[in-house]
């Protein structure tokens, strides 16, 4: 009997890259709560709001990669904080667009220079 093909997760790119980006965006997630009070979904939210201001929910799903519920929960945080406002879409009035606030961009700076 000929003994099965064993995956090397050592030398595996994919998971080694997977492995990489957890540990990164555990360690950056424990210092944006320490100093900062947002997780890592929090700020990817506000760095993609800083970049394309006036979007949906499902925008930010798409280039962020996350899914809804994750998506939906951190921006009620943030609104919440008062980091972000929703407002009626002009071109459809069924969806919200977010924005950042003044404190949302005043965050997003103290971050950034971290």
């Amino acid at each position: 009997m000929a003994s099965e093909a064993q995956l090397d997760l050592a030398r595996y790119v994919p998971a080694l890259l997977n492995f990489l980006s957890n540990k990164l965006s555990s360690g950056a997630s424990q210092c944006y709560r320490k100093h900062f009070e947002i997780g890592v979904v929090e700020w990817r939210m506000l760095s993609m709001l800083a970049v394309e201001s006036g979007i949906t929910a499902n925008r930010i799903c798409q280039v962020i990669g996350l899914d809804k519920s994750a998506v939906s929960r951190s921006l009620h945080a943030l609104e919440v904080a008062g980091r972000v406002c929703t407002e009626v879409d002009p071109a459809d009035g069924r969806r919200y667009t977010v924005s950042l606030t003044a404190s949302g961009k005043e965050l997003y700076n103290r971050v950034l220079k971290v």
